[in-house]
């Protein structure tokens, strides 16, 4: 029996997949479960429609962020934090803060695993760099003591 996969399934397929299984294992551990529906014309037709409207977001969010990329170059933000007197930060600033940071002051969504580095562990001006995509951006991050 042919099936769609609305989820992985660990050993038959991914997400969206068609796959030829088991009629049991079809009724019973796929559909059953809400993890696959029948390979009927009507739902092949929701899963083509489905898959283009994923693509199509997929594409505008793309062309989005490397618009929004552009624009955040030479940008400058600050953060505090506490440091010793070598300029060691007590608590590091990670990427979720610093993304949260540029999102405030510019307005463009950034995904923290975009950011390199991954964390700023001292005082003074870093290069943080944006990649996605294959595009890249920096900015400066000023971190201050408090």
């Amino acid at each position: 029996m042919k099936v769609i996969l609305l989820r992985d399934v660990k050993n038959i397929g991914r997400k969206y997949e068609v796959k030829e299984v088991n009629e049991g294992f079809a009724r019973n551990g796929l559909i059953g479960r809400g993890s696959a529906l029948p390979a009927t014309p009507e739902n092949l037709g929701r899963l083509k429609a489905e898959m283009d409207k994923v693509v199509k977001v997929a594409t505008d969010r793309r062309e989005l962020i490397s618009k929004g990329l552009k624009s955040l170059d030479g940008v400058e933000i600050f953060l505090f934090g506490h440091a010793n007197a070598e300029g060691h930060l007590f608590a590091a600033i990670h990427a979720q803060t610093i993304a949260t940071e540029l999102e405030k002051k510019t307005g463009v969504k950034i995904d923290h695993n975009w950011l390199d580095p991954k964390a700023v562990k001292t005082l003074g001006e870093h290069i943080i760099n944006i990649k996605f995509g294959g595009k890249t951006a920096s900015f400066k991050l000023v971190v201050k003591s408090n």
